[in-house]
C-alpha cells in the first residue's frame, strides 16, 4: 500500500472511529459538551474525507502513470471508498439517534399508593397517551414527542378518587424533557423535573 493509500485510509478511519467514540461517550454520560465535540468531529471528518479523496485520486493517477494494473489496486480503493461512505452513514445515523433522544419527553410514573391506578392518561402538547393500569408499588416509563405548544397533564383513577395534575405548565413542539410523577400513599400527585 502506497503512502497515498495509507493517508486515504487514515482519513476515512480517523473520523469514523472518533465519531463513534464520542457518540458512545455521550450515550454513557449525556455530558452536554460532547454534543459540541461531536459537531466538530463531523466538520473535521468532512475535511478528512476531502483530503483522503484527494490522496486516493493521487494514488489512482500514480498507478495509471506507472502502468500498474487497475485490477491489482481496485479492491483497496473500493475498501477506502466504502469506509468514506460509512462515515456519512454513521454520522447520519448518530444525528438521527441524538435528535430522537433530545426531542423525546420522558415521564416516569411511580405508584406508591396502596391502590391500583387505572384510566391513566397523559395529555397535552398535541399528544394523548393511554397508560396501562398501574398496580400499587409499581413504576412505568412513558415516552412522547410534543407536537404543539401547551401544557402536559396526567389524569388517573383510584378505587375511591380521581386524580389530575399538571406535569408541566408549558411544553414546546419538538423539545424534549423529563418528569417524575409520584402518587404517594396519601394519593397526592407529586411532580419533579430531574435532569436528563
Amino acid at each position: 500500500m502506497s503512502k497515498m493509500d495509507r493517508l486515504a485510509l487514515a482519513c476515512g478511519l480517523l473520523p469514523l472511529i472518533s465519531g463513534i467514540a464520542v457518540f458512545l461517550l455521550w450515550i454513557g454520560s449525556r455530558w452536554e459538551l460532547l454534543k459540541l465535540v461531536g459537531f466538530f468531529v463531523i466538520l473535521a471528518g468532512m475535511l478528512c474525507i476531502l483530503v483522503g479523496a484527494i490522496a486516493l485520486i493521487v494514488s489512482l493517477r500514480q498507478s495509471l502513470t506507472l502502468g500498474y494494473p487497475i485490477k491489482k489496486n481496485l479492491p483497496k480503493w473500493i475498501l477506502i471508498t466504502t469506509i468514506y461512505l460509512s462515515n456519512f452513514l454513521a454520522a447520519g445515523g448518530i444525528i438521527a439517534f441524538v435528535l430522537n433522544i433530545e426531542t423525546r419527553y420522558t415521564i416516569r410514573i411511580i405508584n406508591q399508593s396502596k391502590q391500583k391506578l387505572s384510566s391513566i392518561t397523559i395529555s397535552g402538547g398535541g399528544c394523548l397517551i393511554n397508560v396501562p393500569d398501574l398496580p400499587a408499588d409499581t413504576t412505568t416509563t412513558q415516552y412522547l414527542y410534543v407536537k404543539q405548544d401547551g401544557s402536559l397533564t396526567i389524569k388517573a383513577k383510584t378505587d375511591d378518587s380521581e386524580l389530575e395534575q399538571v406535569i408541566e405548565g408549558y411544553v414546546t413542539n419538538g423539545m424534549g424533557g423529563s418528569a417524575k410523577v409520584t402518587v404517594d400513599e396519601n394519593k397526592q400527585v407529586l411532580i419533579e423535573h430531574p435532569e436528563k
